[in-house]
């Protein structure tokens, strides 16, 4: 018998497939009459499970405490007093997801490389060209990319955040894997990822985040995850391009206004302000420089 703190059917299944790796991993361990206890709910909830054990890290207590004396002083982790003190130089970083990334002038691609969607739109292939547009995109190189040069790229051009998560394939070593197609999709990207056929061998997934479980499963089919943090993957394209775009649509339809339409009802001073409006052609598109991700970083000195 195996016994595994998460389970390794998290959701029902109505069938099992050797096409998905943990479903084959079921297979497997079925084959070789092999039983599998995942006791997920009562090691959460029991008294000296695992929220205990968090507790216990939190507050201090031995490692094999179930309870919670409410007392003064210091209280013990292990068999060594905590020192209140001895911890203080924190630093809670946050990522600057809405600041203009890097000029990347700098550091230009020197391969080559094509891009398109995920899932392509071919419902309207009128208003959308499938090639182009869809949900996700997938990059082949040619020729095959280093992990690390990859990431740096990312790093610069985010604008040098302290760091982002990487998901590694186990007894892998990232810093000589070789990246021929990556999947990326900003914000959430479990679902789109979902959709890429095993014929598209993607061997890099970046996006804002994932689940734990979809980053397991991803691992496990020897895929490498970058997890940038939600609002990092999506906020820099406002500041990058999106302000821009706004501003000269604006501008062009400002600049094809001859006038507005002055109601009768409107006031004198009302009318002169509306002209004197319509003579400037200032447009400035403003981007709220409190939004950020929830999470930030802490940094322990």
């Amino acid at each position: 018998m195996s016994a595994l703190k998460d389970p390794i059917i998290f959701r029902g299944l109505k069938s099992l497939t050797l096409a998905n790796s943990q479903q084959s991993s079921l297979l497997r361990l079925a084959a070789e009459g092999i039983s599998v206890y995942c006791p997920h709910t009562a090691l959460d909830t029991q008294a000296g499970g695992i929220n205990d054990w968090l507790a216990g890290l939190v507050i201090g207590l031995p490692l094999a405490s179930s309870s919670f004396p409410n007392r003064p002083g210091n209280l013990l982790f292990g068999h060594e007093p905590i020192d209140p003190n001895k911890y203080n130089n924190q630093t809670l970083y946050h990522f600057a997801s809405l600041q203009k990334s890097m000029d990347r002038k700098d550091i230009s691609p020197d391969f080559k490389y094509t891009v398109r969607p995920i899932t392509p739109f071919n419902s309207h292939p009128k208003q959308f060209d499938p090639a182009t547009t869809g949900t996700g995109r997938i990059i082949s190189f040619s020729p095959p990319q280093t992990l690390t040069s990859i990431m740096n790229r990312i790093h610069l051009c985010l604008g040098k955040p302290k760091g982002f998560d990487l998901a590694v394939p186990k007894g892998e070593d990232y810093r000589h894997m070789k990246i021929s197609n990556m999947g990326i999709c900003a914000g959430s990207g479990g679902s789109v990822f979902a959709s890429i056929g095993d014929e598209d061998k993607v061997d890099l997934l970046l996006t804002g985040e994932l689940s734990h479980h979809e980053a397991l499963a991803a691992t496990e089919k020897g895929q490498y995850v970058i997890s940038l943090r939600h609002s990092v993957s999506e906020r820099g394209f406002l500041k990058d391009v999106l302000q821009g775009q706004l501003e000269e649509e604006i501008r062009k339809e400002w600049s094809a206004k001859d006038g507005v339409e002055m109601e009768e009802e409107m006031t004198e001073d009302i009318k002169k302000y509306l002209g004197d409006m319509v003579k400037d052609k200032d447009v400035e598109v403003l981007i709220s420089q409190e939004d950020r991700d929830p999470y930030g970083l802490l940094i322990f000195d």
